[in-house]
């Protein structure tokens, strides 16, 4: 799951390496570089949700519980 979250990720940052995914059971939290937030986010959330929708059929195909992705703020 986390490879595949890098390779969703990645294109979208100006700053790749300051991205962190840590995962539990039924929470993936992606945190990014503050710059970086609003394209990953999208205008009006678009970028982020499609990435939740391609991460929910994976689950789905995988037969994986469904996950929920929230983006934190870098620490």
């Amino acid at each position: 799951m986390e490879a595949l979250l890098q390779f969703l990720f990645t294109p979208l940052l100006s700053q790749p390496e300051q991205l962190v995914i840590k995962s539990s059971t039924y929470n993936i939290a992606v945190s990014v570089a503050p710059e970086d937030m609003g394209r990953v986010i999208g205008k009006g959330g678009t970028v982020i949700s499609a990435i939740r929708n391609l991460v929910r059929t994976y689950c789905i195909s995988h037969q994986i519980p469904f996950t929920t992705i929230t983006i934190v703020e870098p620490q």
